[in-house]
């Protein structure tokens, strides 16, 4: 065989190896990047380096963007983390991670109303709303 032959099949196989690893990191993040869900690259190398699917977090983004809601892509994938067990799609991962978020927000409210307490004990006698 013809050695220049077979450096150009190298650099072929070794080419269409790099388009394809940048497909994977590029097609994710325009589609995030197109509705108006930013995500950098490297949050996206990143959850696939963990083994986690960019495209179902990026479209549950979306889906949750739409409804405005103001989450990032890290709250996401910790929802995903911890209901990995079950069968996930889009929606259903942004109902739990809208769960998520007004379990996050009545707690938060809890610990405000505890500290109202402490600096007032005046307020155990007003109506909670």
């Amino acid at each position: 065989m013809n050695q220049s032959f077979v450096l150009g099949f190298v650099a072929g196989v070794v080419v269409m190896i790099s388009l394809s690893f940048l497909f994977r990191i590029f097609l994710p993040w325009r589609r995030a990047l197109l509705c108006h869900s930013h995500v950098s690259i490297l949050n996206i190398i990143a959850i696939r380096l963990r083994g986690h699917s960019p495209e179902l977090l990026i479209d549950t983004l979306v889906r949750l963007r739409m409804k405005d809601r103001d989450v990032e892509i890290q709250q996401i994938e910790r929802c995903y983390i911890k209901n990995r067990q079950t069968y996930l799609d889009a929606s259903t991962l942004a109902a739990l991670v809208e769960q998520e978020i007004e379990r996050e927000q009545a707690r938060k409210r809890e610990q405000e109303r505890e500290r109202e307490l402490l600096a007032d004990p005046t307020v155990l006698d007003q109506p909670s709303e």
